[in-house]
């Protein structure tokens, strides 16, 4: 691989990595929500 192209991909693995990171904190800030919402059915 060519230096270019792997700047390329470390690049878009880390973008992949903040992504992963907001996802994971939103579900765990709703899931307190859910086990409620099970309750109350």
């Amino acid at each position: 691989m060519r230096l270019q192209q792997v700047m390329k991909q470390n690049a878009f693995l880390q973008r992949r990595k903040r992504i992963d990171i907001l996802d994971i904190a939103r579900a765990t800030r709703h899931s307190h929500r859910d086990g409620v919402d099970i309750r109350l059915r």
